[in-house]
């Protein structure tokens, strides 16, 4: 009898794709029960850590079928002081052991086992640890059926009872991922709220302008919230390996070879990233907090890069674009320039329409054509796009944006001008992002 395709795809990456098995990896082998594997990259994170496992133990029930792997990493030139932080992160898991949830070290910082300089970085530590998490789940014989592995970040705390969640939302279900719930908490420091405030809302407004113009990339790009099933994660073609936007690439793959409802939202999971300060990546949060906490000595770059946005109207264009594309399969000129000049400016810079004109003589049916449509035109060209339209039509405050967007939704929040002082309205900025966390 044939194995079946999700087996296939699993022994597939493993064989073809996955980080070969490390011989001094001595882990003890899996429990049978093993369902779930939460894999946590860690560098420098002895003070934060503890804090992210404890959650882990709250509320929940069925800590026999998970298991955590954290890959405590640096690169092979590393300073010492984040090797000696590694260090001590791994004289501390030795406390988590006999523990009902296996927690389990994969040392990549010891001498010999450090990432060489050019394969380090969050993305190679994340893959590392998955390809394991795919192995042992595979071993166990889950992975096809209901094998799921999450990612998540050291400093992220979980709400009460994610794994026990994380079970049950994976039962038998057809998705390929899942995105959790996320909450920022909000620091004391008035400075540092203000730049969360910020960063959030232009992550929440950038889901929720993708969701306006029904693309099927309309997801956060939050790594700590990102769950993939096995089945997903192999057919994916397993993590980035990027130093930064590696959660962003991933969930690319996954709708491009599972389609748009391959990602699931899992509102009823809570993750809680920190908004700290961080330059350890090109980009991120961690970037993000660092640069508006401290506008006042940037001359304001950042506030204009995150609390000015692609305007709403780009993606009322696209919207219209997208819904006329089905048409445009057997009628070119069903896509017409009035109802989406913004769009066709951007296409006129990347041969757009030679582009598409090549789909529609390649696919032959028109859900063929819309499907291959959007994965050439993918979250990056999607990415791309809203830049391209900020300079095309100009940016638009954010609370104006959210205030288009959402409309009656937010119509009773209280109005935050452009020249707003900020330790005026910290409190009404608190309002708008709790309002629209519960809409987003």
């Amino acid at each position: 009898m044939a194995k079946p395709a999700a087996i296939r795809a699993i022994e597939r990456y493993l064989t073809r794709l996955a980080c070969p098995p490390e011989p001094r990896d001595t882990l003890p082998p899996p429990a049978p029960e093993l369902k779930l594997c939460i894999v946590i990259p860690a560098m420098a994170e002895r003070s934060t850590l503890p804090t992210v496992l404890d959650s882990l133990f709250q509320h929940t029930k069925r800590l026999s079928e998970a298991e955590v792997i954290v890959v405590i990493n640096a690169s092979d030139n590393a300073p010492l002081e984040i090797l000696e932080d590694n260090q001590q992160t791994l004289d501390l898991l030795k406390v988590y052991k006999n523990q009902p949830l296996s927690i389990h070290a994969l040392d990549r910082t010891s001498p010999g086992r450090a990432f060489p300089i050019d394969k380090s970085g969050v993305g190679h530590a994340r893959r590392h640890g998955m390809d394991l998490a795919l192995r042992r789940l595979h071993t166990v014989g889950t992975a096809a059926t209901n094998g799921v592995i999450a990612c998540l970040d050291a400093d992220s705390p979980v709400g009460p009872g994610y794994i026990d969640q994380l079970l049950d939302a994976f039962n038998n279900r057809k998705h390929l991922a899942g995105l959790c719930r996320y909450r920022h908490p909000l620091p004391e420091n008035p400075a540092h709220a203000r730049a969360t405030i910020a960063y959030e809302l232009w992550l929440r407004y950038g889901e929720l302008s993708l969701r306006h113009a029904n693309s099927p990339y309309a997801f956060q790009t939050v790594g700590s919230c990102t769950v993939i099933t096995a089945r997903g994660y192999a057919l994916a073609d397993g993590m980035s390996r990027k130093q930064a936007g590696e959660d962003f690439y991933m969930l690319e793959k996954l709708v491009k070879v599972g389609g748009a409802d391959s990602i699931s939202k899992l509102d009823h999971i809570l993750v809680q990233p920190a908004a700290r300060f961080s330059r350890r990546v090109p980009f991120g949060t961690g970037v993000a907090i660092s640069e508006l906490a401290n506008d006042d000595a940037t001359d304001h770059n950042a506030r204009q890069r995150y609390m000015y946005v692609p305007p709403v109207a780009i993606y009322t264009e696209l919207a219209a674009f997208f819904a006329a594309l089905p048409r445009a399969h057997t009628n070119p000129d069903a896509l017409e320039r009035n109802i989406a000049p913004t769009v066709f400016a951007f296409l006129d810079t990347i041969n757009g329409r030679a582009a598409i004109d090549k789909l529609r003589t390649n696919h032959a049916s028109t859900e063929q054509f819309t499907r291959a449509f959007h994965t050439w035109f993918d979250a990056l060209r999607t990415k791309q796009y809203g830049h391209f339209g900020r300079e095309f039509q100009g940016e638009q405050w954010i609370f104006d944006a959210l205030t288009e967007l959402l409309g009656s939704a937010v119509s009773d929040l209280p109005r935050i001008s452009t020249d707003f002082t900020p330790d005026d309205t910290l409190a009404q900025q608190i309002t708008w992002l709790k309002r629209i966390r519960d809409l987003s």
